[in-house]
């Protein structure tokens, strides 16, 4: 329909309402043909009359739903991460060990998933230590918000009860990130080729130590979930996104004292409004840094 008549393009927007299509999906094809075609009787897709006329009318029709309470528990998916299926660590597998390292990593960084994958685990890049974590991404990767700060930016991770003294600390010390990664290096060490730079790398026979994508780290994310879900003899929450760890991971560290500014700029938002219009969930009060307010929500 890019080159059709307005009414060609019309019929096609309702088959996609049909179909049961989001305005923000219909939004983004007007989006993206206007940038293909540029005007069409003086208007671009998004702004000719028909068009907007009719997109005004799904949005009344099908308004956008923002979740406000998450739809998986953290305490579930910690609990299941510091069972015994992975403690002792030397009893865990690299597959099962490789899914708590992501997880955690993922939910005390807020990182995306596209950052994840292009975490990059060469010394003059990140440095790896038995009390924290600097990681950062291969240079040539884009952050989505393309703005200098965001540009080959560090991940600072502090470690969860390094030295714990008690059986409570030695419980949560088996959430630590920072330990978590440590061992999964060891554990992957023997599959690692010279030539990936990647921190997680694939586990899968016949592929160890090649890099993974995007999509295979977003479904190893969704598996922690559904696996700790099914592990507590629970039934498995709908709607479980791997993106859903960046909504929960912060919305934990606001209520737990971590400053706006310091959450933005931990998952790269330019300003407080992204994350109170679609991220911020309502989750009970329960540190001060991003790791200890995420983590410690729970004792196993």
């Amino acid at each position: 329909p890019i080159r059709a008549p307005i009414a060609t393009v019309l019929d096609f927007l309702n088959d996609l309402f049909v179909e049961g299509k989001a305005y923000g999906t219909l939004k983004s094809y007007m989006s993206a043909f206007s940038a293909i075609r540029g005007k069409v009787e003086g208007h671009t897709f998004l702004t000719h009359p028909d068009v907007a006329t009719f997109l005004k009318g799904v949005l009344r029709r099908r308004p956008p739903v923002k979740r406000t309470i998450p739809c998986w528990d953290l305490e579930v998916v910690l609990n299941y991460l510091s069972s015994d299926v992975f403690e002792p660590p030397v009893r865990a597998s690299l597959a099962d060990w490789t899914l708590k390292t992501i997880f955690l990593i993922a939910i005390t960084s807020v990182s995306r998933v596209s950052e994840l994958q292009a975490l990059d685990r060469r010394p003059e890049l990140s440095r790896i230590r038995r009390k924290s974590l600097i990681l950062r991404t291969n240079p040539a990767f884009l952050p989505k918000v393309l703005k200098a700060q965001y540009i080959n930016r560090h991940i600072d991770i502090q470690a969860f009860h390094p030295d714990p003294r008690n059986k409570d600390q030695r419980r949560l010390n088996t959430l630590c990130p920072v330990r978590a990664v440590n061992i999964y290096l060891e554990k992957s060490a023997p599959f690692r080729r010279p030539n990936v730079h990647n921190l997680f790398v694939s586990y899968k026979k016949g592929a160890e130590g090649m890099p993974v994508s995007k999509a295979r780290i977003a479904s190893w994310l969704v598996s922690v979930i559904v696996r700790a879900y099914t592990f507590a003899g629970k039934e498995v929450p709908q709607g479980i996104r791997a993106h859903s760890t960046r909504a929960v991971g912060t919305s934990l560290a606001c209520v737990r004292g971590v400053l706006l500014q310091d959450i933005c700029r931990a998952a790269s938002w330019a300003s407080g409004s992204v994350f109170a219009n679609f991220y911020c969930l309502d989750m009970a009060p329960q540190g001060t840094s991003l790791t200890d307010s995420v983590l410690a929500r729970s004792t196993p």
